[in-house]
C-alpha cells in the first residue's frame, strides 16, 4: 500500500486512471479513499484476484490484456502500475508501453514502479527478489528509461521508492539505496 501511497501522489490529475496488476483490489482501495471522485479501471492477468475484488472500487476490469482496454476506447489521465513490470517480458513490455501512448489522454502520463537490481541489499546477497521465476525482466533504470524513450515518453524521473523512501524521500541522489524505482513519463505529442 506504501507504494500506491507514493505512485498517486506524483498522479497530477486524479480523474480517469487505469490500475495496471490490480490483483485484489487493495490498491484501488487506497486510491478511492484518498481520491473518492476518481473513476478506476482496472486490469489483471489472473481472473481469480479479480473475482475477489469488493464492488464499487472500479468501474471497469478487465482480465489479462492492455490491449482490451485500448479496444474498448477508453482514455486515461494516468496509468499507474506498481511492481508490475518485472513480470512482462521485455518484447511485450516494448508493446505495452507504445500501447500507453494511445490510451492516454492530452496531459495525461505514467507512474510505474519495479524493483531495483542495483538495491545495495541484493548487491550484498539479498537478491531473492531477481531470482523469483515471476520475474522475468528485472531491469536497471537506464535501460527501462531507455524503453520508454523509444516508445515516445518524455520528461522522465527516476525516483526511488520502497521502504526507505519513507524515511530519506523519493530523490535521495543515490539510486542503489532503494529497493524499488520509480519511472514518470508523459507521451510525446510532438
Amino acid at each position: 500500500m506504501r507504494r500506491y501511497h507514493q505512485m498517486i501522489e506524483f498522479v497530477r490529475n486524479k480523474d480517469f486512471i487505469l490500475d495496471l496488476g490490480c490483483n485484489t483490489g487493495r490498491g484501488g482501495e487506497e486510491i478511492k479513499s484518498k481520491y473518492p471522485n476518481s473513476i478506476l479501471d482496472g486490469v489483471d492477468i489472473i481472473q481469480e484476484r479479480i473475482d475477489k475484488i469488493p464492488p464499487g472500487i472500479y468501474r471497469n476490469l478487465f482480465c489479462n490484456s492492455v490491449e482490451r482496454v485500448a479496444f474498448v476506447g477508453l482514455k486515461y489521465d494516468a496509468i499507474i502500475g506498481g511492481e508490475f513490470a518485472e513480470h512482462i517480458p521485455i518484447n511485450l513490455l516494448k508493446e505495452m508501453l507504445h500501447l500507453f501512448k494511445t490510451i492516454l489522454k492530452p496531459g495525461g502520463h505514467i507512474v510505474l514502479t519495479t524493483p531495483n537490481p542495483d538495491y545495495l541489499l541484493v548487491k550484498l546477497g539479498r537478491d531473492g527478489v531477481i531470482r523469483d521465476p515471476s520475474h522475468v525482466n528485472i531491469m536497471s533504470h537506464k535501460v527501462f528509461r531507455s524503453l520508454i524513450e523509444e516508445a515516445g515518453f518524455k520528461n522522465i524521473q527516476i525516483k526511488g521508492t520502497g521502504r526507505v523512501s519513507s524515511v530519506i524521500g523519493s530523490s535521495f541522489p543515490m539510486l542503489s539505496v532503494y529497493g524499488s524505482y520509480m519511472v514518470l513519463a508523459e507521451p510525446d505529442t510532438d
